[in-house]
């Protein structure tokens, strides 16, 4: 079987749409424009989709994004007539910081089912395991953000699947330690807002619970299972800054898809972490959220094995070309760390960038907006002078309301979380509809 990929391994690319935004941008006329994929402002995949397509007399079309229109999504629609999302969880930004080595798999590349379930390195004659774990450890040491000595490498269909297998396997434990029939999660507020819906999707097997004082109570029985996520979505703070933990390091699931100096500031505050049980995505690392590359370093071998048994009933095993996908990006990301051309200091300088951007727009309007998390992650907490649904609707803009993230009363309806991840052309709309929100007046509260 021969394998075909790029000698190229990292290609930095200016980004391509006409922007207001001010770093690594470079604007071009509307000539130039036609010869790019989609003007910059939209997908078309021709090379990967047009074979299937023509099967059913169809040819790949642009995929505009959002405010964007015309066959090649050239023109841009008015602010006041066209709606945009600031509420997904889309990395885009990465496809304009870093280009992969083309990567040529055959029809009949690893066709067979494919046995990866815990993953051992070291061992040259199982070349896939070998270059999954070497490169993933030769990662983590470049950045210094994890210690995976003692460590079990356990891959699966992104952080997703992982949480789930890491708290099945971690409920399974407590039950075999005689605690009940039922265990507690309880993560810090705010929280993914999916991460109740996954617990309680396996209730009473496993529940969600909000408030600190449910999960002292639970941990009374020894039956608490804690997420910790670190820098926390979207409060952008490390573990450390966030309150006390409060169950042992056993029960404990960290969740450090942004432990990466591509997605917090200050570098040297992203220590090596040595936790029990270690989640990592491609998704929030560069994008890629649809080839679900996920993996967890675990430290108690029975615990992974549990968890990897649970990616074996649920899916048999990670997908090959998935795995070998993976492991191109990985290697990419990994050739360019300490270089001119570093991809965890382009990214995190854009993400910082785009921050700034935001807080100058609400600065010029008076301050009647806030941004309520540090810079530096895709994320950001924004907080109102009174209820937000209002002005975002009004202006047409998408964000997550505060409730969906654990927040009660006021803080529920006064802050909501605003992703600007994407790619230039739609950060360049979310400014421009942020621009729309109502200024603050000189000396009250009014509305210009």
């Amino acid at each position: 079987m021969k394998i075909i990929t790029s000698k190229t391994i990292l290609v930095i690319v200016p980004f391509v749409a006409l922007t207001e935004g001010k770093s690594l941008r470079v604007g071009r006329s509307v000539q130039e424009e036609k010869h790019i994929v989609c003007s910059g402002n939209g997908n078309r995949y021709e090379i990967e989709e047009y074979d299937q397509l023509a099967f059913f007399g169809l040819s790949p079309t642009c995929s505009c994004f959002d405010c964007y229109y015309g066959d090649n999504c050239e023109f841009m629609k008015e602010m006041n007539d066209c709606h945009a999302e600031a509420d997904g969880v889309d990395l885009g930004l990465t496809k304009e910081v870093i280009v992969a080595p083309n990567l040529l798999i055959t029809s009949s590349y690893r066709m067979d089912y494919e046995g990866w379930k815990t993953i051992t390195g070291g061992n040259k004659d199982k070349q896939m395991d070998f270059l999954l774990h070497q490169t993933l450890t030769d990662l983590h040491k470049a950045v210094g953000n994890a210690n995976t000595d003692g460590h079990t490498l356990v891959v699966g269909l992104g952080s997703h699947q992982l949480i789930q297998a890491a708290n099945h396997a971690v409920s399974k434990n407590i039950y075999k330690g005689g605690a009940g029939q039922t265990s507690s999660v309880y993560g810090q507020v705010p929280y993914w807002s999916k991460f109740p819906r996954m617990v309680n999707e396996f209730a009473p097997r496993t529940e969600w619970i909000d408030d600190s004082a449910s999960a002292e109570a639970a941990e009374e029985t020894e039956s608490l299972i804690e997420m910790i996520v670190s820098p926390s979505n979207p409060g952008n703070l490390l573990a450390s800054e966030q309150a006390p933990l409060l169950a042992p390091k056993e029960r404990q699931i960290w969740d450090l898809v942004y432990y990466w100096p591509s997605s917090y500031a200050d570098a040297k505050a992203l220590t090596p972490l040595d936790e029990d049980i270690m989640i990592f995505s491609l998704s929030k690392l560069a994008g890629y959220a649809a080839h679900r590359f996920g993996w967890a370093w675990v430290k108690d071998p029975d615990i992974a094995a549990e968890m990897a048994n649970y990616v074996s009933v649920s899916t048999q095993a990670y997908p090959a070309n998935e795995m070998l996908f993976g492991i191109n990006i990985l290697q990419s990301i990994l050739k360019s760390v300490g270089t001119k051309n570093d991809f965890f200091k382009l990214v995190q300088d854009e993400l910082m960038s785009r921050c700034r951007q935001i807080e100058e727009v609400f600065e010029d309007g008076g301050g009647k907006f806030r941004i309520a998390t540090p810079c530096g992650n895709m994320y950001m907490l924004v907080e109102c002078d009174g209820e937000c649904a209002p002005y975002f609707e009004e202006i047409g803009l998408d964000v997550s309301p505060g409730a969906s993230m654990g927040f009660t009363g006021e803080e529920a309806t006064n802050n909501v979380r605003l992703c600007y991840g994407y790619e230039s052309s739609r950060f360049d709309v979310i400014i421009k509809k942020l621009k729309l929100l109502p200024k603050k007046s000189g000396g009250d509260d009014d509305d210009q």
